[in-house]
């Protein structure tokens, strides 16, 4: 019995940890004059996992400026024991986010964090997006999730990236492209870099779910070839 009591206590007490934090949270953000401050008020709200946080979190996930909606992405994603109404809100906010691809890649990120493997066939999209963090951290989610049928769709991946890688300079090259670090860069130059940058991530996923390590698409497919029909992840 006073187990008992003491758990419920100590519920009752967590009840009002949140309902305090949230109403700081409501109060700093009435007052917050910048996407700085907002994002400070947002991730005040790390150590408050709780459906009602979750609630009043979901809608920045979607709404202001991306910083705002990059760390209310993080926040959400802090709240594991919550995954199962997390993981929804993250597969959703990757459409309603689509103009804002630095919060679609925090959102793919935190997806391969969440240990819910279903979600790949929706990341498997994002490998040929055209923002290379966006391409990036789908690849990296994968791999963080690991499934025998991510195989296949890597080895396409990385098959495309060194043809990109190939072509570069071919003179077969989209318009001039901002550079992510500001003004513009070469076509030839952005294209190289950026499938050197996804065929490094590409090969780091699929050791991660094989625990083998091969550089290329040639051995990658030789070896899939005499192992996919008994090859299965841990």
């Amino acid at each position: 019995m006073l187990t008992l009591l003491l758990m419920v206590a100590c519920s009752l007490q967590a009840a009002d940890d949140v309902d305090a934090a949230l109403a700081k949270f409501r109060a700093a953000m009435n007052k917050a004059k910048s996407p700085s401050e907002q994002s400070a008020a947002i991730l005040d709200l790390r150590g408050m996992p709780d459906e009602k946080t979750l609630a009043v979190l979901t809608p920045f996930v979607t709404a202001g400026a991306w910083a705002v909606r990059k760390n209310a992405i993080h926040t959400v994603a802090g709240f594991y024991d919550f995954r199962k109404k997390v993981v929804p809100i993250l597969l959703n906010s990757l459409n309603a986010n689509n103009s804002e691809p630095n919060a679609v890649a925090a959102a793919l990120e935190a997806l391969g964090k969440l240990e819910d493997s279903s979600v790949v066939a929706v990341v498997y999209r994002y490998f040929s997006h055209n923002n290379i963090f966006v391409a990036r951290a789908a690849v990296q989610a994968v791999g963080n999730l690991p499934k025998t049928s991510s195989i296949e769709p890597l080895l396409q991946n990385l098959k495309a990236q060194e043809k990109a890688l190939a072509n570069a300079g071919s003179g077969r090259v989209g318009p001039v492209v901002s550079s992510p670090t500001g003004g513009s860069i070469k076509p030839d130059a952005s294209i190289r870099k950026n499938a050197e940058t996804l065929i490094a991530e590409t090969n780091s996923s699929l050791t991660k779910i094989t625990k083998q390590d091969f550089k290329t698409s040639a051995d990658w497919q030789k070896w899939w070839d005499a192992n996919k029909s008994t090859f299965k992840t841990d």
